[in-house]
């Protein structure tokens, strides 16, 4: 049985509530990383790697928490379980482990059966079981990671799971034409690219003072022009959205895939934003 502190949207329970984990069914992220000896075929390096993970729905995990509310009367007992509902009942929440703090997984509590798994009120002392599904069993990084751009490569670190870019582009303080991003791999082949076409805008370049935003995660482009932010699908001419996948690094090794940028005309510039993910 493995136990720890469980915190629910940033706040201890254990401080709260005398809460702990008791079961940690399909937790991600935690514990460890998957060798690569495992055949790619039954690993998590298959993420990215033979098929566009966006096509994929994985089954949720679980995470299992117990325990008592020690409380003066059954009166203040049954006041303390309705707040810990009021908690944990609603919509999606966070929940993190001891075994990785700095992470976090939405979950939403099991509600098949109407109520938690166990309750019994002897004199004030409330025993609780509360059984969550933990959404597309990933863990998230409670804070995201952020790296300047340029033409040169700029390493990436990730989790076990690919992550989703939000990435600008712009031209440093002068025009920019065509510019595109372009992904490696660990061994600095490219495996990623998205190109877009600036003929359309005014003179055929981006501006000094505009930009290009491309979220990965919603597939959404936009771009800026003299400070009016707008769609801009119509200037993606090649690639797809780029993410940053596992299978382009050796994330036990700390070495990560590396994002840069270039365009036919000017010296781009950029950010590149996102959330370590773990499978």
């Amino acid at each position: 049985m493995a136990t720890g502190i469980c915190y629910l949207d940033e706040r201890d329970l254990q401080a709260d509530f005398s809460l702990e984990v008791t079961a940690l069914d399909g937790w991600p992220g935690g514990l460890g990383t998957a060798s690569r000896e495992v055949d790619l075929l039954d690993g998590p390096e298959m993420w990215g790697a033979l098929i566009d993970p966006r096509l994929i729905r994985p089954s949720a995990s679980r995470a299992t928490i117990t325990g008592v509310l020690d409380t003066a009367s059954m009166a203040t007992a049954r006041i303390a379980l309705d707040a810990l509902y009021a908690a944990v009942g609603e919509g999606e929440v966070r929940v993190r482990t001891i075994y990785a703090p700095d992470r976090y997984c939405l979950a939403t509590l099991d509600q098949s059966s109407g109520e938690p798994d166990a309750i019994g009120i002897v004199n004030g002392i409330v025993k609780v079981t509360l059984g969550f599904l933990v959404k597309d069993s990933v863990a998230f990084r409670s804070h995201s990671d952020g790296y300047g751009l340029s033409t040169s490569r700029t390493a990436c670190p990730i989790g076990t799971d690919h992550s989703a870019p939000m990435i600008s582009v712009h031209g440093s303080g002068a025009t920019l034409t065509n510019p595109s991003i372009v992904v490696r791999n660990a061994a600095g082949d490219p495996v990623q690219s998205m190109g877009f076409s600036t003929a359309s805008l005014g003179g055929g370049v981006l501006g000094a003072t505009d930009y290009l935003l491309i979220d990965a995660f919603r597939a959404v482009i936009s771009k800026s022009l003299a400070g009016t932010l707008s769609a801009a699908e119509s200037l993606w001419t090649s690639g797809d959205f780029p993410l940053l996948r596992p299978a382009d690094g050796w994330v036990e090794d700390a070495i990560y895939p590396t994002v840069e940028l270039a365009a036919t005309a000017g010296s781009p510039k950029g950010t590149v934003t996102y959330r370590r993910r773990y499978r």
